[in-house]
């Protein structure tokens, strides 16, 4: 992670628990102290409405932050432990039927919004070299729509127990939720 992110992030997840303490705790602003002097407030929800416009501003900017550079990381981690399982499951299904060597081919799994059409393709080798070795089609797997899922919901867990980016990325995505969610809820 990079400074100007952890600092987004620390500012970000400050300025949310502020805003979650204030609503929660029901504080009112009578006085601010600023450099040493006391000025009375006059009218409080102005600065309150300042803090939500840091708020604002602190997302975004962490918003910027995160696809910039934490995005790729945790997505290319979950794409790489769905591959693996999606892998366990047709070496298991094909070895129950094939004796021979075989190489396991995906397809449909780069779609990042479908979930429907994956199908794996067991490949055995015809002829080997090292530049003309030829391969052709044994088997293939087309994975059902509850087995899709059932691997997305693995992958997805077992990326947020193992990587930390996880936390760092949905703790200040939940606290900053939390408090609009928070502030939806009292105009209601």
């Amino acid at each position: 992670m990079s400074e100007g992110f952890v600092r987004q992030r620390r500012n970000l997840m400050i300025v949310s628990m502020f805003l979650l303490i204030y609503d929660f705790a029901n504080i009112e602003i009578a006085k601010v102290s600023l450099l040493g002097t006391e000025l009375l407030a006059g009218r409080p929800e102005v600065l309150e409405w300042v803090v939500w416009g840091i708020w604002a501003y602190l997302s975004i900017r962490y918003a910027q932050y995160l696809v910039a550079e934490e995005h790729g990381r945790v997505f290319s981690e979950f794409m790489r432990e769905r591959n693996e399982l999606v892998e366990r499951k047709a070496r298991q299904i094909f070895s129950e039927t094939m004796r021979e060597k075989f190489d396991i081919t995906p397809h449909g799994l780069g779609r990042a919004n479908n979930i429907r059409g994956w199908s794996v393709e067991a490949l055995t080798t015809l002829r080997e070299g090292y530049h003309n070795s030829m391969q052709r089609s044994a088997d293939t797997w087309e994975v059902s729509l509850l087995t899709a899922l059932s691997i997305v919901a693995k992958a997805v867990y077992k990326t947020a127990l193992h990587t930390t980016a996880v936390t760092d990325i949905l703790l200040p995505i939940g606290l900053s939720a939390s408090v609009a969610l928070v502030a939806i809820c009292e105009l209601i």
